[in-house]
């Protein structure tokens, strides 16, 4: 059981880490398209 739930709790953290770190891909994507609005602006 133990082995099992750190497992599963592993699993969530590397899931909650995973979608931060494409959230925040896409937001300095979207930063980049931005910049260059303002600067063609």
């Amino acid at each position: 059981m133990y082995t099992d739930v750190s497992a599963l709790q592993l699993f969530y953290v590397a899931f909650l880490i995973a979608g931060s770190a494409g959230s925040l891909i896409i937001l300095l994507k979207n930063r980049k398209k931005i910049w260059q609005k303002i600067h063609l602006d």
